[in-house]
């Protein structure tokens, strides 16, 4: 895949993956097959997939922290889950909002807003950490602090949302606020 391909796609919700394969590869499969095929595919490998360096570190400092958390995903619940059981992450009372628990997915604010009444919180008493525009975007428009946290250091943030390069020193920061 180019680079740029993966600049349009990152933090997108499925359809808007599938429209984008349809029009730069000529991908003729129907949206319905591509989704079977692409989670039968990713449920198969999840295991695989290398974690990214900090983002479990940072997860088990603020539940050691007792701060409550929840995943918010653009992706479908079947990869949510997969994700969730490899990284281990699965325990009762997990809260997790995927794009199959909203009617809008990012960049409204609606899955900010969702995870947040899960969480007994309005947005505004939130932290998002993303590591897309999408996301932040959607962060931004439910009232949610941000730490963008891009992989993608090309990626155009909306103005005012300078990211980090490393998470822990701003992890820790946050640590020493919320006691």
């Amino acid at each position: 895949m180019p680079d740029e391909f993966h600049h349009e796609i990152v933090g997108r919700a499925a359809k808007v993956v599938y429209k984008k394969c349809r029009q730069i590869f000529g991908l003729s499969m129907s949206f319905d097959q591509w989704r079977r095929l692409k989670y039968s595919y990713y449920t198969a490998h999840a295991a695989e997939i290398a974690v990214r360096p900090g983002a479990l570190e940072a997860w088990r400092m603020f539940e050691q922290s007792g701060l409550r958390q929840a995943l918010v995903s653009n992706s479908d619940r079947i990869v949510v889950n997969a994700n969730i059981r490899v990284l281990g992450l699965e325990t009762p009372g997990f809260i997790s909002v995927s794009i199959n628990d909203v009617v809008r997915g990012k960049p409204d604010p609606e899955p900010y807003e969702r995870a947040a009444t899960l969480l007994g919180l309005k947005p505004q008493q939130c932290i998002a950490i993303e590591d897309s525009p999408t996301g932040v975007q959607a962060a931004l428009a439910a009232g949610s602090h941000i730490i963008a946290w891009p992989e993608d250091r090309m990626l155009e943030f909306p103005s005012g949302i300078q990211p980090v390069t490393e998470l822990e020193p701003t992890v820790k920061e946050l640590l020493q606020y919320s006691t």
